[in-house]
């Protein structure tokens, strides 16, 4: 869940496995992230509309555009991996504090793999 369909909503995994604060991290990074590209694309779509105060010369405005799209996709794929790479611990311990296990058991001649939960 945290690959696919993790990659659109970021800390889905997580969220799955009742871990919502890191889920809620995730989320909120992922919609700065794609905050962050949009506006920079905003910027570098033309740099003379947003050149003075701030960001001083449309040079400035290019390069500050850039750095946001960069940043933000920077962002978004590092996030992505700190999801995927953290659900399968977030995961096991919601297993464990529900006392599940997983367990592997043949019907018709086919395996099939459960959740198997401890009275």
């Amino acid at each position: 869940l945290a690959f696919f369909p993790g990659l659109l909503i970021h800390g889905y995994g997580h969220f799955y496995a009742d871990d919502y604060i890191t889920g809620d991290v995730l989320l909120g990074g992922e919609v700065l992230s794609v905050l962050s590209v949009g506006l920079g694309a905003l910027i570098k779509s033309d740099t003379t509309t947003f050149s003075g105060g701030l960001l001083g010369s449309p040079v400035n405005a290019d390069n500050i555009g850039s750095n946001l799209i960069w940043g933000g996709i920077i962002a978004f794929g590092g996030l992505w991996i700190i999801d995927m790479a953290h659900a399968p611990t977030a995961a096991q311990e919601f297993n464990n504090e529900h006392g599940l296990k997983p367990v592997v058991f043949f019907e018709n001649d086919h395996p099939i793999l459960a959740m198997a939960c401890k009275f």
